[in-house]
C-alpha cells in the first residue's frame, strides 16, 4: 500500500490520466463557485473545512497501517484501491440523487454537487492515485491500450452529447452545475474503469494460462497414490509453490511467475519483485516480510524451487501413468 506523500514517478505516471482530468474539473468547480454560486456559501465552506480535516486525519491513520500493509502488499493494495473505488462511486451518484429530490436549480443541489466533487478528489488522491501503479503493473501494456481507447470513446460521447445541448439551448444548458456534473461523470467513468479493466484482463489471462499451464493440486487421492513424498511434506511443498504476495503459482515458462530469491532468503515471483523495486530509487529494496534490503545484483532465480516444481510434475505424471495401466 502506497500513500500520497511517498508517491514516486511510476505512481504519478500511471495515474496521470485520471489525476489531471480530476484537477481540471476541480478548477471548473471553483470557477463556478466564484462566478455563479449562491450568495450564501457558509454551508459549503463548512463542508469543505470538514473534508480537509477528515483528509488530514485519514493520512495519519493510513500512515499507521502502512507498515502492517507491507506484510501483505498485494491484498492491501487491492483493498485500499477498492475502498477509494466505492467512495468515488458514491460521490458520483449522490449529485444525481440531489438533482432528483431538490431540483437542479436549488442550493441543496449546488451544495451537494460541489461537496461531492471535492470529496471525490480527496478520496481519489488518498486511496486510488498512490496505488494505481501497484494495481495495473502486471497488465500494464494491455491496460494502457484499453484505457486509452476508453478515454477516447468517453470524451467523444461527451462532446457529441454536450454540443447539441448548448447549440439548441436545451433546458439543462441553463444550469452550469448540470454541465459540470455530466463532465464529472465522464471523469468518474475513466477513473473507475481502471479496476474493472484490470479485473477483466486478469480473468482472461488466468483462463488462457489454465489451458497451457499444468495446475498442481493437492488432492488427497493423488497424495495417497503418490509414494514419492508423505502428506506433511506434500502440504509444505504446495504452500511454497505460491508467491506470498500475489498468491499465484510459480512457473518456469512464464516470465513474471519465475521465482526470485532475495538475499534474506525469502522468495517472490519475478513480477512482484519488480513491483517491490519500482518504488525505490536505490539499487536495493526492502523485503516485505523481514524488511531486509536486497541489491539487484543479489536477486537470483530460486533454482531449488524450480527443481521442486519439476519433481512434483514428474511425480504427478507417474501417478497418472499408474492409473492408466491399472
Amino acid at each position: 500500500m502506497t500513500l500520497l506523500h511517498n508517491c514516486d514517478y511510476w505512481s504519478w505516471e500511471a495515474a496521470w490520466s485520471g489525476f489531471h482530468r480530476h484537477m481540471l474539473m476541480i478548477l471548473a468547480s471553483v470557477f463556478n463557485i466564484v462566478a455563479g454560486g449562491p450568495r450564501d456559501l457558509t454551508r459549503f465552506f463548512m463542508s469543505l473545512k470538514f473534508l480537509i480535516f477528515a483528509f488530514i486525519i485519514l493520512q495519519f491513520v493510513l500512515k499507521i497501517f502502512e507498515d502492517l500493509a507491507q506484510r501483505d502488499l498485494f491484498d492491501h493494495v487491492r483493498r485500499c484501491y477498492k475502498t477509494g473505488f466505492f467512495g468515488v462511486l458514491v460521490c458520483a451518484i449522490a449529485p444525481y440523487v440531489a438533482f432528483a429530490i431538490y431540483g437542479v436549480a436549488s442550493e441543496e443541489a449546488f451544495l451537494t454537487f460541489h461537496t461531492c466533487s471535492f470529496a471525490s478528489f480527496l478520496i481519489y488522491i488518498s486511496f486510488m492515485l498512490p496505488n494505481t501503479y501497484d494495481l495495473i503493473w502486471s497488465v500494464e501494456e494491455k491496460h494502457r491500450v484499453i484505457s486509452g481507447d476508453l478515454c477516447w470513446i468517453v470524451q467523444s460521447i461527451l462532446v457529441v452529447f454536450l454540443f447539441p445541448v448548448w447549440y439548441f439551448e436545451v433546458w439543462i444548458g441553463k444550469y452550469p452545475v448540470v454541465y459540470l456534473q455530466i463532465m464529472y461523470t465522464a471523469v468518474h467513468i475513466i477513473i473507475l474503469s481502471d479496476l474493472l479493466i484490470v479485473c477483466v484482463i486478469e480473468r482472461l489471462e488466468d483462463e488462457e494460462e489454465d489451458t497451457i499451464v499444468e495446475i498442481i493440486d493437492s488432492d488427497d487421492e493423488d497424495v495417497e497414490d503418490n509414494g514419492c513424498f508423505d502428506q506433511e511434506t506434500n502440504d509444505l511443498r504446495y504452500q511454497d509453490l505460491k508467491c506470498s504476495i500475489c498468491k499465484l503459482f510459480y512457473h518456469e515458462s512464464i516470465k513474471k511467475r519465475i521465482p526470485k530469491m532475495l538475499s534474506c532468503g525469502h522468495t517472490f515471483c519475478s513480477g512482484c519483485a519488480k513491483m517491490l523495486h519500482k518504488g525505490d530509487y536505490y539499487d536495493s529494496f526492502k523485503c516485505p516480510i523481514c524488511s531486509k534490503r536486497t541489491f539487484l545484483d543479489d536477486l537470483k532465480k530460486n533454482y531449488a524451487l524450480l527443481d521442486l516444481i519439476q519433481e512434483i510434475k514428474q511425480d504427478k505424471k507417474t501417478v497418472q501413468r499408474r492409473r492408466s495401466f491399472s
